[in-house]
């Protein structure tokens, strides 16, 4: 239930700031749960929908939600190998 919920707000969040309407396939929270807020992990079906997304997401530094403004990021998910390159 709670992929379900985490699947809806990103789906709003990329309607409402990015003017996309990505075909999710599944999201799950990376981590531990220690009073902290966790990644969420998002896995689209179109690598097309993922470049337009990253792509995209320097928009969000100008939402008028100061919520989504000051909080939240979207990066590619990149393994330490790509990440070191």
């Amino acid at each position: 239930m709670v992929g379900k919920v985490d699947q809806k707000l990103f789906v709003d969040l990329c309607s409402s700031e990015l003017n996309l309407m990505p075909n999710v396939v599944s999201v799950k929270r990376i981590g531990h749960a220690q009073g902290k807020i966790q990644p969420l992990l998002v896995f689209l079906k179109e690598a097309d929908e993922v470049k337009k997304i990253i792509s995209s997401a320097k928009l969000l530094r100008r939402s008028s939600v100061p919520a989504i403004r000051d909080s939240v990021y979207i990066n590619q998910n990149l393994t330490k190998a790509e990440a070191v390159a």
